[in-house]
């Protein structure tokens, strides 16, 4: 789980990590590393502010932090009260609140990112898509997914799962 308190601390090691190989690697010259550890401070620092705006205090996913496991054919369940923005023409700009929990299957999944917009580094949330009634698409934030654990049916898929 995410806190602001432990995305600060993962900025910190980022910015240790960037300090340490902008000593080896100066500007001028190229390295991923050091590139990729600048990424990650600024990006954790955005996604702490994001938190705190919010009122967030955990969260599994945040941005591009945590690694989710949905792919296509998974199924997942929405949580109820997970709020689910849809292509269906009634469904408002901003979504609406799962009445119950409900079990579907991923059709895609859109990892999160930090982007800025405008001059301003906002957070976009990893997202969970699926073909809803009337074949309109359905998306809810992945925070608000859990994949379902179907059981298995005979003894060889036990086995494969147990090794």
């Amino acid at each position: 789980m995410f806190t602001p308190e432990s995305l600060l601390e993962l900025a910190a090691e980022s910015e240790a990590k960037y300090k340490r190989l902008l000593a080896q690697f100066p500007p001028g010259t190229l390295h991923d590393g050091r590139n990729e550890a600048h990424r990650a401070m600024e990006h954790a620092l955005v996604c702490a502010q994001w938190m705190e705006a919010t009122g967030a205090k955990a969260l599994t996913y945040v941005g591009p932090f945590g690694s989710p496991p949905f792919k296509r054919g998974s199924r997942a369940r929405v949580r109820k009260g997970a709020t689910i923005t849809s292509t269906f023409p009634g469904t408002p700009r901003e979504g609406v609140a799962a009445k119950t929990s409900h079990v579907i299957t991923v059709d895609s999944f859109w990892p999160g990112y930090v982007w800025n917009e405008g001059g301003k580094e906002v957070v976009h949330q990893p997202i969970v898509s699926w073909a809803g009634t009337g074949g309109y698409w359905r998306r809810v934030d992945a925070n608000d997914v859990v994949l379902v654990v179907e059981a298995a049916t005979s003894a060889a898929e036990i086995a494969t799962l147990m090794a």
